[in-house]
This record gives C-alpha cells, structure tokens and sequence, in this order.
C-alpha cells in the first residue's frame, strides 16, 4: 500500500513537470518577429499619387518621397510586417492599403510582436524639390517651315508664309509635364495648337513662354512671321515710287501722272 502510494506521488510529480514545461515552450514558442520589411505608398490607394512610391527602409527609419505638391495629409500606406505582428500609430490599429495617417510630419509606427514585444519605426515623407524645367521638347505651326529646325536649346526661329495666309496656330509642347505655356500672352495645352493668330503683311512677332513647376523660372522662345506682299501684275500692291515729282502706282498697269494733273 505504502508502495502504491509512493508511485501515485511520484507519476503525479512527473505529470506535472510535464506540464510546467509544456506551459514553458508555449510561451517560448510565440513569435518574436516586430520587423517592417516593406514600405511603400501606391496610386491604387492614393489619388493623390499618379505613380507609386516605394519607401527605403534603414534599420528603424523609413523614408519616401511624393512629387512635389502631393497633399500629405491623409496618405495611406502599404506595409509588409512578421508573421503574427501588428501595428499602431498612437492609439490608431493600422491596416496596410487602408488606413490613412497625415505625414506632414515624422509618423511613428510601431510594430508588436506576437510575444508582446514591440518595435517603434519612423517614416519621414518628404515633397520633391518643384521641377525648373521651363524648355520645350517641339514647336510648330500650321503653315510654312520654321528656320532653323527646332531644337530645344534653340529659342528665335523664322518662317515666311503666303499672302494668301491670314492667320497661322502654333502647337508648342513642353518637356517636363507640370510646366505651363502661353502664345502671345494665352495659356495653351501643351500638345495642342493655340488659337488662330493673325499676320499683318510684313514681320509679325509670336511670343511663346514656358514657365517651370517652380513658378519662377521661365523660357522664352519667339517666331518672327513674314507674310509675304500681294503680287498683282508683278508689282507689289500698296507700293509707291516717287520720281522728280511724279507719282507712280504700281497697281499692274503701270500709269502715270504729272504734277498739272495731266497724265499719259
């Protein structure tokens, strides 16, 4: 009896080192893992970005640049962490693709582990500088040729056109896509031609300005239009020679008049 006794104490003793150290390796066991792997801020879930950004991650800092004047303040990031991790900002539970968070400033995201431990990132969005680009990459016009043929670096071209040209329309095309353009003092879309500007006989001037994203720096390219005199019976209409007095009309019949009125 004694014997039986000892046994049950002892199997009992056993049973629960068993499960002391059962208790011990579940604990062990959870996860550790409070690491973001990727970071990034997608166009599908922000339409304030036309392209996505990838963020760099360095050791528990994370950084991303957005194009200059992205609205900062509701931008929602795209996040890989360890298996069985969640995350918080502030008091805030962070949903990768869903939630949104104002980086107008450093926002701390912190990253707990399965086992509790926890892990504190910082991601730092900055603008991009604006752009100063103010050239065009091509310039045309709906009649005639320009002389010389374009170049970007290129900024006063000539063309002459017909009398029979009234009006012409330039179609200036800017290289860096946030830049504007004007044609004589009238924004036009880049691509697209301008509206129809008159040409008096003689040398017109056509003024054609980039202005960069920066507001600030600008380009200005010029076409100096001749439209060409009437030629009515090999003379020009509107000319006028004066010889010892006498006027002669070159109007195609070639007549002239003396200074008593008389004329042959």
């Amino acid at each position: 009896m004694k014997l039986f006794k000892k046994t049950i104490i002892a199997l009992t003793a056993i049973a629960l080192s068993f499960t002391i150290i059962a208790c011990g390796d579940d604990g062990d066991s959870k996860s550790s893992g409070k690491e973001i792997t990727a970071f990034s801020l997608t166009a599908a879930a922000n339409s304030a970005l036309s392209a996505d950004v990838t963020g760099t991650i360095t050791g528990t800092t994370i950084t991303a640049t957005v194009p200059y004047g992205t609205t900062m303040t509701a931008l929602v990031a795209t996040f890989t962490v360890s298996a069985k991790a969640s995350v918080m900002v502030g008091t805030t539970a962070q949903t990768s693709g869903t939630t949104a968070n104002d980086f107008s400033s450093a926002v701390t995201y912190t990253v707990k582990a399965e086992n509790g431990s926890t892990q504190d990132y910082t991601v730092t969005v900055t603008q991009a500088p604006a752009s100063t680009d103010s050239s065009l990459s091509a310039l045309t016009i709906s009649t005639g040729t320009l002389a010389p043929t374009f170049a970007t670096a290129t900024t006063s071209y000539a063309v002459t056109v017909e009398y029979d040209t009234a009006s012409i329309t330039v179609t200036p095309t800017v290289t860096e896509s946030t830049a504007t353009v004007t044609v004589n003092g009238t924004a036009v879309t880049s691509g697209s031609a301008s509206g129809a500007i008159s040409l008096n006989v003689g040398n017109n001037t056509i003024t054609i300005v980039v202005t960069a994203q920066d507001g600030t720096t600008a380009s200005t390219y010029t076409i100096t239009a001749t439209r060409s005199f009437k030629q009515i019976g090999g003379g020009l209409q509107g000319a006028e020679l004066t010889l010892s007095g006498a006027v002669t009309s070159i109007a195609g019949t070639g007549s002239t008049g003396s200074a008593d009125g008389t004329g042959t």
